[in-house]
């Protein structure tokens, strides 16, 4: 099972993540905003019911990128003419390495059951959606390289040659595969949309709902820090060293 906790910043989606965490007999509790205060809210007597990671994003995207390389130049090893180290500090500021290395590590984390807390609702929606895009374009550079694998073979069968199975194609496709499937297991997840009952707050979790639908996930609106109401949580919360937790109520 995994619950993901999106919305505006400062709504409260870590200490609720922390107060589900905490009812939880065993959780692994994972932060995805490189602002993450989990320990924070928790406090250095962490129960040993909870495995918390906080992604730090910066040393993450530099150990893709060194890892990427070294896949890269044992690829093309004979491309020795190719500076690849030089490429690094412009991918390192492509758009969207940021997010993809986020849903890598995500990735990494959905074992059992998870809870996520996602960054700030903007750069959340984008790691969530990248799947969904990520299998689009695999799908297109699978249709093109079956193009270029077939017209080879036609080469071959004319030349005698022997037919060899194309590394790269089943590379695409195990991409693609894996896209699908990590897309399955995020969508299968329940989503709690935490705002507040302030009117910014409410408009933005209006928004996040819109871009939540047209990405295929089902959700749950949370209200938090309300001034009236008494709590109504589909967990029971513990601790008393968490801090910030107010009044809830769940929809």
């Amino acid at each position: 099972m995994i619950h993901i906790f999106i919305g505006k910043g400062g709504v409260g989606k870590s200490t609720l993540a922390c107060a589900l965490a905490l009812s939880r007999e065993k959780v692994k509790l994972f932060s995805a905003d490189p602002m993450s205060n989990l320990r924070d809210i928790l406090g250095d007597d962490i129960p040993g019911s909870i495995d918390m990671k906080e992604l730090n994003v910066d040393r993450a995207v530099e150990e893709y990128l060194e890892k990427s390389v070294k896949e890269v130049k044992k690829a093309y090893n004979y491309l020795s003419a190719l500076n690849l180290d030089s490429l690094v500090n412009t991918i390192e500021f492509t758009p969207g390495i940021e997010e993809h290395v986020m849903l890598v590590e995500i990735e990494r984390a959905i074992n059992g059951e998870v809870i996520l807390d996602m960054p700030p609702a903007g750069l959340a929606l984008r790691v969530l959606g990248l799947p969904s895009a990520e299998e689009g374009w695999l799908e297109a550079l699978i249709g093109l390289r079956e193009k270029i694998v077939s017209r080879r073979r036609a080469l071959n069968k004319i030349s005698g040659l022997r037919e060899e199975e194309d590394e790269v194609l089943e590379r695409l496709k195990r991409m693609r595969d894996r896209s699908s499937e990590l897309k399955r297991k995020l969508q299968s997840s329940i989503v709690y949309v935490v705002t507040t009952e302030e009117s910014l707050a409410e408009m933005e979790a209006n928004r996040i709902e819109n871009s939540l639908k047209k990405l295929g996930f089902e959700y749950k609106r949370v209200y938090n820090m309300c001034e009236s109401g008494i709590p109504k949580l589909p967990f029971e919360p513990k601790g008393k060293d968490l801090r910030m937790l107010e009044v809830e109520k769940w929809m």
